[in-house]
């Protein structure tokens, strides 16, 4: 993952369980909960791991994650990832992706204010960008604005004002919005087609990709 003054090196390794109800269970016709979540995972974290990035390693954190903050990474370079678990002599887990090249948001410009109930926004292209991902957030961390997130392929979006209105009342709410987005390259699918064609890493189930983030833009909405 590459931004403009940040670069991060983060995998997640875990055993996941897919449990799935009793088929023979009968459902409460009332029970608004019953199957809520299609695909629930159990996640194990899994310790040890030699991970590499480019050859270089990785280091395990907290059991399970594996970060670090990688001074040798540059736009379109390829991301190789290996892992070897520990005490496991079968094939290395691999991936491969490449960082999205450097790119810019145009509009809106800093302190924008939100103009005709919608925003407009547009950027540079990014070499082997594969999707481009926007999404629009409140400063305030507490406020019921809906916020907004697509991804997309192209390089202009019209964000309407429901992203800056009242989840409930669909109220415009005043403040600081962001608006950020970022060049993705590499397996970044749904959860179900995760189950269904086993993400992008061989050898295990998985998905993997690079991320590089343009300078966010700060708007107002009065």
């Amino acid at each position: 993952m590459l931004e403009p003054s940040l670069t991060t090196t983060t995998v997640l390794i875990g055993k996941a369980k897919l449990s799935l109800p009793d088929p023979l269970a009968t459902p409460d016709p009332w029970d608004t909960t019953f199957m809520a979540d299609m695909f629930p995972l159990w996640l194990t974290p899994t310790h040890g791991a030699a991970v590499t990035l480019n050859g270089d390693a990785v280091p395990e954190r907290i059991n399970g994650v594996y970060f670090d903050l990688p001074d040798n990474l540059s736009f379109l370079q390829s991301c190789d990832l290996r892992i070897t678990l520990s005490g496991d002599t079968s094939e290395p887990i691999t991936a491969h992706a490449v960082l999205p090249d450097s790119f810019s948001i145009t509009s809106p410009v800093e302190n924008e204010s939100l103009g005709f109930d919608s925003l407009r926004v547009t950027w540079t292209h990014s070499d082997s960008c594969q999707v481009f991902t926007v999404q629009v957030t409140p400063d305030d961390t507490a406020s019921h604005a809906k916020g907004f997130i697509q991804s997309l392929n192209d390089t202009t979006l019209i964000v309407g004002r429901t992203a800056f209105a009242d989840s409930v009342t669909g109220d415009l709410l005043p403040g600081g919005y962001h608006v950020i987005v970022w060049a993705l390259n590499g397996g970044w699918k749904r959860g179900l087609d995760l189950i269904r064609n086993a993400g992008n890493v061989r050898n295990a189930i998985g998905l993997y990709g690079c991320a590089t983030y343009a300078r966010p833009r700060g708007i107002r909405v009065y």
